[in-house]
């Protein structure tokens, strides 16, 4: 008896160019499993889904998306504090390996040979360390078996959604893609009409990706096979050194050591400068405003929240750009 083959579509419009099977980490030479999903929120999610320990570690200091992620998991999450290079204030913690998971966030992709060697060696203490690269895509993942790896497509490309998770061995996870057709528009009109003109859409559309945890969307795929990884590192680079150069004197915020591409680029001052840069359409965001509670009132999470501009650094900007960014500042600053 014949076997019918299934009728496909063949013919018609072509859709959108791209190609799936080349995107940043499937070139990457490692061993291990990655799970592609449709935000750095799910990443972390089925990640911490998969660990049976009851109890995570995480920072004050991280965007209230992260905690979700972790309740929604069925964590009960335990607050650390920062110390002043950065990672947890852990003195009075003594963790369960079989019971206590870390958290650990490579702010601002600024400290990742500080997290990379602060997640090795706290892997015996824990049942696993989670490292949160969103703010650092080009961070290698740390290939251990404790250690799980995550990533945000977004905050470095101009993709509708997309995230990774990154580990020596995951389960089989057979996700759902994101369906990014009602949520793709605003990529094409800030293109074409500026940022302003999609605000309210990119919004819309962060809420839609932030409300499941699936896996990535075939659009985010095909987009980030054709990315020019090189060209993007590069530029982040380039402008990066360009306003090292401008602020290390006056920034409080030692970033002598950075070595991967940032996100974006943290000026931490001695006050709040943030409306004067909005008023003169240099878009930031505060990081994180969950830290403005009592309990970090004393701390220096407090302090960054409140008094770090966060300027932008990505591939959209070359020299001339990163001069003007530079006079603005140096203006606000002069008054």
């Amino acid at each position: 008896m014949e076997t019918q083959i299934p009728m496909r579509e063949m013919g018609g419009y072509l859709p959108l160019e791209g190609n799936r099977q080349t995107d940043y980490f499937s070139a990457l030479p490692f061993e291990g499993d990655v799970l592609r999903t449709n935000s750095g929120k799910a990443a972390i999610y089925h990640g911490l889904l998969t660990l049976e320990a009851p109890t995570v570690h995480m920072p004050y200091y991280c965007c209230s998306s992260v905690f979700m992620a972790a309740q929604d998991a069925g964590k009960r999450i335990q607050h650390y504090h920062l110390t002043d290079t950065f990672l947890p204030d852990l003195a009075e913690v003594e963790p369960d390996p079989q019971q206590d998971i870390l958290f650990l966030v490579n702010y601002f992709g600024a400290l990742s040979k500080t997290v990379a060697d602060y997640a090795l060696s706290q892997q015996d203490r824990f049942a696993a360390v989670v490292v949160d690269q969103s703010h650092c895509f080009f961070a290698a993942p740390l290939m251990s078996s404790r250690i799980y790896n995550v990533y945000s497509c977004r905050k470095f490309f101009g993709v509708p959604d997309g995230g990774y998770l990154i580990a020596s061995s995951l389960p089989v996870r057979e996700l759902p893609n994101y369906k990014a057709s009602d949520h793709f528009q605003y990529l094409v009109v800030s293109l074409e009409e500026g940022q302003n003109a999609a605000y309210k859409d990119s919004k819309a559309a962060n809420e839609a990706v932030q409300a499941e945890y699936i896996g990535m969307s075939e659009a985010s795929r095909q987009i980030l096979g054709l990315v020019d990884y090189r060209r993007v590192a590069a530029a982040r680079r380039d402008n990066f050194k360009r306003l090292h150069e401008a602020f290390q004197s006056i920034n409080r915020f030692d970033l002598s050591t950075v070595t991967d591409p940032l996100y974006i680029f943290p000026l931490w001052l001695e006050r709040n400068i943030k409306a004067e840069l909005v008023a003169q359409k240099i878009y930031v965001p505060t990081l994180w405003r969950e830290a403005l509670i009592p309990a970090c009132e004393d701390r220096m999470e407090y302090d960054l929240t409140e008094n770090t501009a966060f300027l932008p650094l990505d591939q959209r900007y070359g020299a001339t750009d990163m001069e003007y960014l530079v006079g603005i500042v140096k203006d606000i600053l002069k008054k």
